[in-house]
């Protein structure tokens, strides 16, 4: 419960930039107590400060506290065919660094690539005090979760990936592994179009159709981690019918004419 209550005060902190805890309290409908154990661990974490007085309260002024996104970073890490296009942003949503690096079809010169690609972005000069905070790698893959194995991408070489556990051999901070689709739901619904909603449902058109689904703020990944996964499509005609080895049913695979 007090993990529950922790990710939903920095998530309404951050939303709402300074606020006051009973306003938190309110909001949250959790006890005054409790919000104040949960803002003394995120300022130890230094996440959150205090930021002075609501001078237009009544009574006596209370507190405020503010969010500091800025003193923290995120490694972002977008996986597609033939690239690798990664970020360091605070998490303010600010992007700091941007760089890319290319791709092939080997798994394992991919997964070096992507090690160095990391490297890289960290060693990029940051704000003074910045801490990076944690490594997230979107993918045009099903994710097994929690193990943030792959299951297969196009183009990557990967295949039943292990990958977040062989990136913690490199990186030791928090990291995720999920669908491109998903993490882009997750953007919307914290930072974009979908930002203060409790639901959001995301859909992408590429070399396939598919969807990202938050549901009362926590991603929907389903049963078998494919929530929202409609199609593949052929781009050529003379495609229909034949088999494609590691990709499913064929009738999942359909051409589209314009």
């Amino acid at each position: 419960m007090r993990r529950l209550n922790r990710s939903a005060a920095v998530d309404l902190i951050r939303t709402e930039g300074v606020i006051s805890p009973s306003s938190l309290a309110e909001r949250l409908n959790i006890s005054l107590p409790t919000v104040m154990r949960v803002i003394e661990d995120l300022i130890a974490e230094d996440l959150v400060a205090y930021d002075g007085f609501d001078e237009t309260s009544r009574g006596r002024p209370r507190a405020r506290v503010k969010f500091r996104g800025a003193a923290h970073a995120i490694i972002g890490i977008e996986a597609g065919k033939g690239e690798f296009y990664g970020a360091v942003a605070n998490l303010e949503g600010v992007v700091q660094t941007e760089m890319h690096e290319t791709a092939d079809d080997n798994g394992e010169r991919n997964f070096e690539k992507l090690v160095g690609l990391i490297h890289r972005l960290m060693a990029v000069p940051r704000s003074r005090g910045q801490t990076i905070r944690g490594i997230g790698i979107g993918l045009p893959s099903i994710v097994r979760q929690p193990e943030g194995e792959v299951v297969l991408t196009l183009g990557l070489g990967w295949r039943d990936m292990p990958l977040r556990a062989r990136l913690s051999e490199h990186f030791q901070m928090p990291i995720i592994v999920e669908n491109g689709r998903n993490l882009a739901a997750v953007g919307e619904w914290g930072f974009g179009a979908g930002r203060g909603a409790d639901s959001v449902v995301s859909l992408s058109i590429g070399p396939g159709a598919g969807a990202g689904v938050v549901i009362d703020g926590k991603l929907y990944g389903g049963h078998s981690h494919a929530a929202g996964e409609l199609s593949w499509y052929l781009d050529d005609p003379l495609l229909t019918g034949r088999t494609f080895e590691h990709l499913g049913d064929k009738q999942s695979l359909r051409f589209f004419g314009i």
